[in-house]
């Protein structure tokens, strides 16, 4: 049974509060990016999330590992060139309680892609 939406991002919000990720990045804008490696049911995910406690957040899916990590750092690179990284594998504000409210933060894309699709278009130059 696939997990729906609300079941991810509260599994993810458990996980990033338990500081399993692979990699988190502290943005200018005052949110965070992780990166999650085969964590919620052999899926991995980049998450973005507000700074207050689960006030909001957004995260993409992706089937391997792999392209989780090309597409996380892909991310990061033109979050740089952006000078939107203030710090990486941040520990801030990593102790948030409470449950998870769904609110929307400002959307931003990856690879030409928003939050809201979910899964990223392969590439048909890209080699599998």
């Amino acid at each position: 049974m696939e997990l729906t939406d609300d079941q991810v991002t509260a599994q993810l919000w458990d996980l990033e509060e338990e500081e399993r990720q692979d990699a988190r990045v502290a943005l200018a804008d005052g949110t965070y990016l992780s990166l999650f490696l085969d964590k919620v049911d052999s899926q991995s995910f980049i998450f973005r999330r507000a700074a207050a406690e689960r006030a909001g957040s957004d995260f993409w899916k992706f089937d391997t590992a792999g392209q989780a990590q090309a597409a996380f750092d892909q991310m990061l690179a033109g979050l740089r060139r952006d000078q939107m990284v203030l710090e990486e594998d941040s520990g801030d504000d990593l102790g948030g309680t409470g449950g998870y409210e769904g609110e929307a933060i400002e959307p931003f894309g990856l690879n030409g892609m928003q939050a809201g699709d979910r899964e990223p278009e392969l590439d048909e130059t890209e080699e599998l």
